[in-house]
């Protein structure tokens, strides 16, 4: 089946992604606001927020604004330009080192019917949660080289703010 056929599917030798680039920005209105914790291996944790702006039908800005303790805005941040197709692709993963399966999972968010993703390369693991009704990011990635969490990151909250 090629892409033609299954939006889902971006690369015909990758699994389906969990969402098309329709579902992404249907599910993005302006003022979508995600707060996520970073928590690299051996770093502090960081907090930042990631609101959507200048939302249209190809794309949106996306501006991530770094977060202290007790979430409020601690410093510089940065903004980019995204387009759902870009989004829908970071969730394409190549079929050959790929594996989803339908999970359920406890999380910050409530107990979730997510797609999980399971993608390896060598002793590299990385494992991707998708909340089915969150079009978008991962709410939980956890990522491992060999025995050792190098990464997670977890996503807090998900809501519409006003400007």
């Amino acid at each position: 089946m090629t892409s033609a056929h299954d939006p889902h599917l971006l690369e015909p030798d990758h699994l389906p992604t969990p969402f098309t680039a329709d579902e992404i920005r249907y599910a993005t209105p302006e003022g979508r606001t995600q707060v996520v914790l970073v928590e690299p291996a051996g770093q502090e944790p960081v907090c930042r927020a990631v609101r959507w702006t200048q939302v249209g039908p190809e794309g949106a800005v996306q501006v991530r604004t770094p977060l202290d303790a007790d979430g409020e805005p601690a410093g510089e941040g940065g903004s980019e330009e995204v387009t759902w197709r870009e989004l829908q692709a970071h969730a394409s993963f190549p079929a050959v080192r790929s594996s989803v399966e339908r999970v359920r999972l406890e999380h910050a968010l409530g107990d979730l019917d997510c797609l999980r993703y399971t993608v390896g390369d060598g002793d590299a693991v990385d494992h991707y949660w998708f909340d089915l009704a969150r079009p978008g990011m991962p709410v939980l990635l956890q990522s491992a080289r060999g025995p050792e969490r190098v990464l997670t990151m977890t996503v807090l909250s998900d809501e519409v703010r006003p400007a």
